[in-house]
């Protein structure tokens, strides 16, 4: 079972490391596809945005259900 500090060492070094790798990927996609390629990750944010309004509901119920 996951403690707290568990919990949000592992928040913080996803945060940590999604701040360093997001960089580096928008650097490669955009030297490979050119500047029109970033376009790439819009559509991957519009799809995780998406996803999380279809899904944000549950787990806010699951959410109030645990507490």
């Amino acid at each position: 079972m996951l403690t707290r500090a568990t919990a949000l060492s592992v928040f913080s070094f996803g945060g940590n490391l999604g701040f360093a790798c997001g960089p580096i990927t928008v650097t490669l996609v955009a030297n490979a596809l050119g500047i029109s390629g970033v376009g790439l990750f819009i559509m991957v944010g519009g799809g995780v945005a998406l996803l999380l309004a279809h899904y944000f509901p549950a787990m806010r119920r699951q959410s109030a259900q645990h507490w």
